[in-house]
């Protein structure tokens, strides 16, 4: 019986560094330098792999995304909505 085994090792580490070679998001736990004196920390960031497999590049979110990413790009008031307004 022959079957697709799906893509071997070295296809799945070629895919995995050609996607980290682009800007994706992440979400910083640790303080990370985003710009001249602008450093982010808890917040959603860009990064890429750099030359180095140990190297990233970090910037700050880009304003061109169309989905919010936190609360505080949403439209609404975060307090007004998580509050009851029944008993207000």
């Amino acid at each position: 019986m022959k079957f697709n085994c799906g893509p071997t090792k070295e296809e799945r580490k070629e895919e995995r560094k050609a996607r980290l070679s682009d800007w994706h998001r992440f979400f910083c736990i640790w303080p990370r330098r985003v710009g001249y004196r602008d450093c982010r920390w808890l917040e959603w960031i860009e990064r890429k792999r750099g030359e180095y497999p140990w190297i990233w590049e970090y910037r700050a979110r880009s304003c061109d995304r169309d989905e919010p990413w936190s609360v505080a790009d949403v439209d609404t008031d975060p307090i007004e909505s998580w509050s009851n307004k029944d008993n207000v």
